[in-house]
């Protein structure tokens, strides 16, 4: 749950930096924002693999022991969560594409100017989370796990 505040909350402000200079939250209005934006991009591109479940990520821990306690439970649920992870990550990746990849389409799009200092250093404080959060605690909770 820690995992996916801290995801949800870097996926929340990847889109208020896009809706803050485009007014927009359709996905259809994107498309190209990688040619005028790299970093953000960049950042984009690691929170959505984290909300993907991506092992070195702090979503896998939390999906991988969801999945392997549903599995102790009863396959169905174990197979029903699996599904579901997939189905997420499909959709995830396919609005990654349209959003921040091809040419660009909008000329509100080419108008685009990259993250500033600020949102720089807040991606930053989010990257550390969702990237090695999963690092910190994984060794404390496997050992509680085991008590």
């Amino acid at each position: 749950m820690i995992s996916h505040g801290f995801v949800s909350g870097a996926l929340f402000l990847c889109v208020g930096v896009l809706y803050d200079r485009m007014h927009s939250r359709n996905i259809a209005d994107y498309g190209g924002v990688a040619n005028r934006m790299p970093v953000f991009a960049a950042f984009f591109m690691l929170f959505a693999m984290a909300n993907s479940g991506l092992p070195g990520t702090s979503g896998f821990v939390g999906e991988f022991t969801v999945i392997l306690g549903a599995m102790k439970a009863n396959f169905w649920y174990a197979f029903a969560a699996a599904t579901t992870l997939v189905f997420g990550a499909a959709y995830t990746l396919w609005m990654y594409k349209r959003v921040i990849f091809g040419a660009v389409a909008n000329p509100h799009v080419a108008e685009l100017t990259d993250m500033n200092l600020r949102e720089k250093t807040i991606s930053q404080f989010w990257r550390l989370r969702c990237w090695a959060w999963d690092c910190i605690p994984c060794r404390s909770a496997k050992s509680c796990m085991h008590r």
